[in-house]
C-alpha cells in the first residue's frame, strides 16, 4: 500500500503501453524481447519533486534509458529535470533498483519489484521515509 496522505497531493501518472515501449526501444535501435520485461522509474528528491542528477542501476541488467529534454535516450542512465528513466529488456524475477546522486554518489532511493515476461513495472525511487 502507498503511504497515507497527510497533505493535498497533485501527482502525475506514468502511462506506458506496449506501443510506447516499442517506440522507446526503437529510438535506440533496440527491439523489445517479449520474454523479458521493462522497468520505468521516477526519481524524486526529499521534497517529493521529480529530480535531475540521479543514476539508476539494478541487479538484473537490461538496457538503461533516461529522458532528456522530454525525449527518451536509450543507453543513458542519469535523470534530467524530468526525473524519468528505466531499463529495457530486463531479465525476469526480483529486480532491486537503486538511485544514486551522480554528483555525490549518495543513495537516493531503492525499490524492489517482481518482473514477469512482457510486463512493464513502474517504480518510484524516493528518499523520503515511508
Amino acid at each position: 500500500f502507498s503511504r497515507p496522505l497527510v497533505t493535498d497531493v497533485e501527482d502525475e501518472f506514468i502511462v506506458v503501453n506496449l506501443a510506447t515501449a516499442r517506440g522507446l526501444a526503437a529510438s535506440g535501435s533496440e527491439q523489445l524481447d517479449p520474454a523479458l520485461g521493462l522497468v520505468a522509474v521516477r526519481a524524486r528528491d526529499c521534497l517529493g519533486e521529480l529530480t535531475a542528477g540521479v543514476r539508476f542501476s539494478n541487479n538484473r541488467g537490461g538496457t538503461p534509458f533516461a529522458f532528456v529534454d522530454g525525449l527518451p535516450v536509450v543507453g543513458y542512465d542519469e535523470t534530467n529535470a524530468e526525473g524519468l528513466g528505466g531499463f529495457l529488456n530486463v531479465p525476469l524475477g526480483t529486480v532491486v533498483l537503486q538511485g544514486q546522486e551522480a554528483m555525490s554518489g549518495r543513495l537516493s532511493g531503492t525499490a524492489t519489484v517482481l518482473l514477469r515476461a512482457g510486463w512493464i513495472a513502474i517504480v518510484e525511487l524516493d528518499p523520503r521515509p515511508r
